[in-house]
């Protein structure tokens, strides 16, 4: 661990806001885990799911928060009537 190569190094921005994405998901998920008839948790799931989305370049991690967006939003849309 002498060596600078060898460090770990975890400040650097990439990893920084890959976490802050999936700190932000799991509290997102864990809101509506905790209420699962609050709507206004789903739609704050579907909002950071939709963020996320666009925020990626790859196709598959697009279809894949795509989806989880209009899952809770539909649930949101759901639990409102």
């Amino acid at each position: 661990m002498d060596k600078p190569c060898l460090k770990p190094v975890y400040d650097e921005p990439e990893f920084i806001i890959h976490n802050i994405w999936r700190l932000a998901c799991h509290l997102a998920e864990g809101a509506t885990l905790a209420e699962p008839e609050n709507c206004d948790a789903h739609m704050a799931h579907a909002n950071v799911y939709g963020a996320r989305r666009k925020a990626e370049a790859s196709l598959m991690s697009e279809d894949i928060f795509g989806w989880a967006e209009r899952k809770n939003a539909h649930k949101a849309d759901k639990n409102s009537a």
